[in-house]
């Protein structure tokens, strides 16, 4: 929420650094990509790092110009993160298609950072508080699978961030409404989990 306005892509991937191998859960935001590992048991996500896209590289690699374990990785990119000491990951897809889609995804990503600077479109303090004070007051999570059960409206000004990704191209500047909603069913079970 201080940082990002929107997720953008999210899938499971591998990532190689420090010659070890291991499978995430990569989510991209704009100004940075996060990476989460699935717990064994009950398969949980639990948050490992961050990188940010403003200060990264994302170097796309042939299949087999990056080896491990003494094979050729294919569907495979390179991310250099300037932000801590020049670290940098390999990072490769199940697929031709999945990696695709994830050059996609942060070219859009840059785009969508780039439109955000030129037209003077900021996520201003109140709005962050906003958001930050939603999420804690509303215990169910949220879903857009099920009808709104509540709605709330936002101005500009009071707008969430973390609803600025429910709003239709164009409409980030102006007046703009927009609803939340609650699943019964999502509500039990987190009920049922404290």
């Amino acid at each position: 929420m201080e940082t990002s306005t929107e997720l953008i892509h999210g899938t499971e991937l591998h990532k190689i650094s420090k010659g070890r191998c291991q499978e995430r859960h990569f989510f991209l935001f704009d100004h940075q990509l996060v990476y989460c590992k699935k717990d064994t048991i009950g398969g949980r996500l639990s948050y490992k790092g961050r990188v940010n896209t403003d200060k990264c590289q994302i170097i796309d690699l042939k299949d087999g110009e990056w080896s491990h374990g003494g094979s050729g990785v294919k569907n495979a990119w390179r991310i250099n993160n300037f932000d801590k000491d020049d670290k940098w990951y390999v990072l490769f897809a199940k697929n031709a298609k999945m990696k695709e889609e994830w050059m996609e995804a942060f070219k859009k990503e840059r785009r969508q950072v780039e439109d955000d600077k030129i037209n003077g479109f900021i996520i201003t303090p109140k709005m962050k508080r906003a958001a930050i004070a939603l999420f804690n007051t509303t215990s169910e999570p949220i879903s857009r699978k099920h009808p709104p059960k509540k709605n709330y409206e936002f101005s500009s000004e009071s707008l969430p961030v973390g609803m600025i990704n429910t709003l239709p191209a164009g409409a980030r500047g102006g007046e703009i409404t927009t609803s939340l909603t609650f699943s019964p069913g999502e509500r039990k079970k987190r009920q049922k989990r404290k």
